[in-house]
């Protein structure tokens, strides 16, 4: 088997699996999947240029499920900013 196919086929993996990762690591495994991509693109074979591209719409379908905790990351963050903050005033 390619070199290119299983490193692919690794992260067709794990991108399918994405609710086992946290944010940090999905960013992590997107940054390293899309400069993997960049530097080797040129040298895939035309299955290895299909599972490239399933597995951006694999990261398609993920970037919901992780904009929510960003998003309810953010939120928590506010409230905990505005809790000290009152408490400090009241002091």
């Amino acid at each position: 088997m390619n070199t290119h196919t299983q490193a692919l086929e690794d992260w067709q993996f794990t991108f399918e699996n994405y609710e086992q990762l946290n944010c940090s690591s999905y960013d992590t495994e997107l940054q390293v999947f899309r400069d993997y991509v960049e530097e080797h693109e040129a040298d895939f074979n035309g299955e290895e240029d299909d599972l490239a591209w399933k597995i951006e719409d694999l990261i398609l379908a993920a970037e919901p499920y992780f904009d929510a905790i960003a998003q309810q990351e953010w939120l928590e963050d506010v409230r905990e900013q505005k809790a000290y903050l009152t408490s400090e005033c009241n002091h």
